[in-house]
């Protein structure tokens, strides 16, 4: 098994998002947006967002994500008790896995962080599992452990005065570090490596071990919040490197050093733009407290940096958030050629976010969709 190999496109998450935690409200608007600024996450959005968002300590996170066929494995699962013999049988849900993907996530509860007066860190961890399986039956198996670190800060380029804009600049530090079991085994196999999970991570998966650093910046331009552009350019420079081992035993016992690999040496340049704005609500106002707008085109050198790059449709991103009683979240979104719908809850010193959106994992529209389900909780100061 190859590095290369180790870490293809089977993974339910882009190269991107190593470096990234996509939270449910940003899936539910079809992404993150470029000119997004206004909540502790904009580390991710735009750097520069620093400078006008809010003072926000969070200090955890727990949530889950489900992907493709997971929601058929998940409904099984609970129906035949965890059995994993019933579930992955002859006469269970493994051939509704065939040419499919399924994934299980499980972020938090580690989200620590500060946001607001131009600075911003955090430090977040996810666990989960993909089950892929092609056309003839052979099932890929991951089990994962993700934890990212990112840090920056923003500084105001202009001020604003009379109908000119602020214009603000930013820069995060990146960091993440990937541990993978991956393997390629039969349906009917899977019940004997769930059944002593423990040993089957710890000794019968190969581990790969994968870790990098990147710097991100941003520029964002804003017209006293009724309208703002935002462009980003996330791995202006992001070396990776990893080191595969036989199993997570093999890594923890220090049996060998691993074999390096450099053919991953860096992350490609990820350009986007976008624009955000109020739209004005008019006789809705009582019943409506606000409704915003975002538009981004993403990736846009893909076809410089990469060798198969995304269709041009699956860059456009759009986004609408309507907010009602002050509390309530309404959202809506398209990314990747795909729609999603969330809603959110916001407590002051609580937020709970869920999103259900689509994903399309091919580089053509149509090609490999999957739908998903995101949800958060965050406590927050």
């Amino acid at each position: 098994m190859t590095f290369a190999a180790a870490f293809s496109a089977a993974s339910w998450e882009r190269e991107a998002e190593l470096f990234r935690v996509v939270s449910p409200r940003a899936r539910a608007l079809g992404g993150y947006h470029a000119a997004m600024a206004d909540d502790f996450y904009t580390m991710f959005s735009n750097p520069a967002g620093f400078r006008s968002v809010e003072r926000t300590i969070n200090l955890a996170r727990i949530g889950g994500h489900a992907s493709g066929q997971g929601f058929r494995l998940l409904e099984h699962a609970l129906d035949e008790d965890l059995d994993a013999e019933a579930v992955f049988g002859d006469d269970g849900a493994a051939e509704d896995l065939l040419g499919g993907h399924a994934a299980l996530e499980v972020t938090g509860p580690l989200a620590f962080g500060y946001a607001g007066n131009g600075a911003g860190f955090g430090l977040f961890n996810s666990t989960g599992a993909v089950v892929a399986a092609d056309a003839v039956g052979a099932t890929e198996l991951v089990v994962r452990e993700h934890l990212v670190m990112r840090g920056g800060y923003a500084f105001r380029l202009a001020g604003a005065r009379e109908s000119l804009p602020t214009v603000d600049a930013g820069l995060t530090l990146n960091a993440f570090v990937l541990g993978e079991g991956r393997d390629t085994v039969q349906p009917l196999d899977v019940p004997d490596l769930i059944d002593d999970p423990f040993q089957t991570v710890q000794g019968d998966l190969p581990f790969a071990l994968r870790t990098g650093v990147g710097l991100s910046v941003g520029l964002l331009v804003d017209w006293g919040g009724d309208f703002a552009v935002g462009i980003t350019a996330d791995n202006v420079y992001a070396p990776r490197f990893g080191f595969e081992y036989e199993s997570l035993g093999a890594f923890m016992n220090g049996d060998g050093d691993g074999e390096e690999y450099t053919d991953l040496d860096l992350a490609p340049l990820d350009l986007s733009f976008g624009v955000a704005g109020d739209v004005p609500i008019g006789p809705l106002a009582p019943y409506i407290d606000g409704v915003r707008l975002f538009l981004d085109y993403r990736d846009a050198l893909d076809f410089v940096v990469l060798d198969h790059a995304d269709h041009p449709l699956l860059k456009l991103s759009l986004g609408s958030e309507v907010t009602v009683l002050d509390i309530v979240d309404l959202r809506f979104g398209l990314g990747r050629g795909l729609p999603a719908v969330g809603v959110g809850l916001d407590l002051e010193f609580l937020s709970v976010n869920g999103a259900v959106y689509g994903a399309e994992l091919s580089s053509q529209p149509g090609g490999n969709p999957v739908y998903n389900v995101a949800f958060g909780i965050d406590v927050t100061l």
